[in-house]
């Protein structure tokens, strides 16, 4: 495979560059620099940063994804979706954009994060209480 295309191929399933690079080595046996990489892709007008989509398209994508089933996360999880449909944009663009689309829901999903939970875990002699923290998810147990 041309490494033009593998690196073209590795860059719209999303790798970072360092996966790119990475891959590029271990499947194709092409051992290029960073800066190159860069070059072959900005040669097929394969940028991070550049060449944005417009808002009215990811206004309308979003505003699609939250009357379907992206209605219950959040804009990560939505900059993830636009990503993965082709578009370029800065996840503050999505979260601005899911603060006007949304507002009632960003206020559920910021009062679920801080809510804990007591979940107890079945299959152990002690009663051992799990206390997860969703804001910095993290497992404690409790004896």
């Amino acid at each position: 495979m041309d490494r033009d295309i593998a690196a073209a191929l590795y860059f719209h399933m999303g790798f970072t560059y360092m996966e790119i690079l990475g891959a590029l080595a271990v499947n194709h046996r092409i051992v290029i620099s960073l800066r190159t990489l860069k070059r072959l892709l900005s040669r097929q007008n394969l940028f991070r940063r550049k060449h944005y989509t417009a808002i009215i398209d990811i206004a309308l994508f979003i505003n699609k994804e939250l009357h379907g089933s992206g209605c219950m996360h959040g804009y990560r999880w939505m900059h993830r979706k636009c990503s993965h449909s082709g578009m370029t944009v800065s996840r503050k663009v999505v979260c601005s954009l899911m603060h006007i689309l949304d507002p009632k829901g960003i206020e559920i999903r910021k009062k679920r994060s801080t809510e804990k939970k007591t979940i107890f875990c079945q299959g152990s002699k002690l009663p051992v209480a799990c206390r997860f923290l969703r804001q910095i998810e993290a497992i404690r147990i409790v004896y």
